[in-house]
């Protein structure tokens, strides 16, 4: 090898310096070369864009760039300090996040929680509030109902505002007819909320809350049937307890005003008319079932503090040498006997039953005219707490539609439209009453359904089919063709597969197969 070629160029601070090299010489000739001018911990060797390690082989004639930072610099800067005038990074982190009032994230769980927090960032408060606002409200909302997540377990992927103008769910339901004030996509990936009204202020914080709730009950349960409004009242009690500072978190569904509450926000549900007809029917049937709830019994109020003996005996010889003295001063105030506490189970409301009453003798059988066969539509209705004269004059007024008819019981005052002929739930009412109108030798067709319904609700497709030629079938339900017409009221399709002609749940309604139960429900036989 030719010495006086044997070289590379090392290039520090902008300034070129040769170094000589031998056959076999690695990048660590470099390293030791710039060890007395540069810091070694700082040092790194650049050669066409790729960093050199120690072992790395030297050709003739390459060019290396050195970076590094000398002893004094580094002594230097380590020994700066910032500048008190000058905000940095976290400050003004924190300075932002004052001036748009955001929530600390600490205030949620830190797994169960919203993972994003997001508002429309068109609005500029030109015309309503501004987007930091909005976003304000979000995290607030959240923070709010942060025990509740935790106390079910529930992780959504974001809390995000409803564009009140280009959201393509809102103008699809729109041009339904109906009004969207939120949704939950895929049971739990994103929560939309509309905060806004038309004129771009925010709608109520309850109602906001409200819809948020609602919302969340769709992490666990799709569909609006009676599961889903029985988990939100008992997700609204809680929300209930948690805003009542007062009373703490002990309040749940049994406290009177709880119960009047989430009741009333279930039969406005029940009235509303974006909802199916089925759904509506199981919000009115878990509104009742709220109002019917027995009261949570009163604790006892706490017994007097006890009273040391030894201080009353001296209380009382005091008060004895005063009155021989004639000291005329205020008694002290007598104690009483705390009072006897009372058993557990004597707070309940039910009576106990009573040892001295006496059976009466059955008075003598009268041949009574068979009873009348009772109407499905009234036996709806009564299954959802709603009996009498009035129940029956709401029947009488829709024609026998009962959803039409619970939003007359429900809004006295609202107008009811008229039940639309040939819908699946007059359908279903039909071929109810055609199979009471054959009394007994249909009450095991009627069990046969409701074995049938109760098991579709179940959502397993197993089931979903029912065989035509199942025997049990044929001898209760097949033979009767109004039994057959209530299934496809609900449902079912006739079809032919492998094992022969069967019926198929096809459209999945909870609202209709529960409808349909609860028009068969008094003809079973017991």
């Amino acid at each position: 090898m030719d010495a006086e070629q044997a070289h590379v160029t090392l290039s520090i601070s902008g300034a070129d310096q040769r170094i000589n090299i031998t056959e076999n010489a690695t990048a660590a000739l470099l390293f030791d070369a710039v060890a007395g001018a540069l810091d070694a911990s700082t040092v790194k060797l650049l050669h066409k864009g790729k960093r050199l390690a120690r072992d790395d082989a030297l050709t003739p004639g390459m060019r290396v760039l050195c970076l590094g930072t000398t002893t004094q610099q580094k002594d230097r800067i380590a020994a700066q300090r910032s500048d008190p005038t000058i905000r940095g990074f976290k400050e003004e982190a924190a300075r932002e996040a004052a001036r748009r009032g955001a929530v600390d994230e600490l205030q949620q769980h830190p797994e169960y929680k919203f993972c994003r927090i997001e508002a429309v960032k068109r609005f500029d408060g030109r015309r309503g509030p501004h987007r930091f606002e909005a976003e304000k409200l979000l995290r607030s909302m959240a923070s709010e109902v942060a025990p509740i997540m935790v106390s079910h377990a529930w992780t959504v992927g974001g809390l995000i505002e409803m564009d009140p103008r280009d959201d393509q769910i809102m103008k699809k339901k729109q041009q339904e007819g109906g009004c969207l004030l939120g949704y939950n996509e895929n049971m739990g990936a994103r929560i939309y909320v509309k905060l806004r009204q038309d004129d771009g202020t925010f709608h109520d914080r309850d109602a906001l809350m409200k819809t948020l709730l609602h919302e969340l009950c769709h992490n666990v349960v799709g569909p609006h049937n009676a599961v889903f409004f029985a988990l939100y009242a008992d997700v609204r009690a809680e929300h209930l307890a948690l805003t009542r500072k007062a009373a703490g978190r002990h309040r749940t569904l049994a406290d009177a005003s709880t119960k009047e509450t989430v009741a009333r926000e279930l039969a406005s549900e029940a009235g509303n008319g974006a909802l199916q007809g089925g759904e509506r029917a199981s919000a009115a049937f878990v509104a009742n079932a709220v109002s019917m709830l027995p009261d949570a019994p009163v604790a006892p109020p706490p017994p007097p503090p006890a009273v040391d003996a030894a201080e009353q005996r001296v209380a009382s010889a005091a008060a004895a040498e005063r009155r021989r003295l004639g000291v005329c001063k205020p008694c002290a105030p007598a104690v009483s006997a705390p009072a006897p506490s009372v058993p557990a189970a004597m707070e309940l409301d039910t009576p106990p039953a009573s040892a001295m009453e006496v059976e009466t003798a059955p008075a003598p059988s009268v041949p009574e005219p068979p009873a009348p066969s009772p109407d499905p539509g009234l036996a709806s209705l009564a299954a959802m707490g709603f009996e009498g004269p009035a129940a029956a004059a709401a029947l009488k007024a829709t024609a026998g539609d009962v959803s039409a008819a619970l939003e007359r019981l429900l809004n006295p005052g609202a107008a009811v439209s008229a039940p639309e002929t040939g819908s699946r739930q007059e359908r279903v009412l039909r071929a109810s009453s055609d199979l009471h109108a054959l009394g007994a030798p249909a009450q095991e067709a009627a069990a046969t359904l409701t074995a049938i319904l109760t098991n579709a609700e179940r959502g397993e497709e197993k089931f979903k089919r029912v065989r035509l030629g199942n025997k049990k079938f044929l001898r209760t339900a097949g033979k009767f063709a109004a039994a057959l017409r209530l299934l496809e009221a609900v449902g079912f399709e006739r079809e032919t597969s492998a094992e022969g002609d069967v019926y198929a749940l096809k459209r999945t309604d909870p609202g209709l197969l529960w409808l349909g139960r609860s028009a068969l429900a008094d003809l079973v036989a017991p």
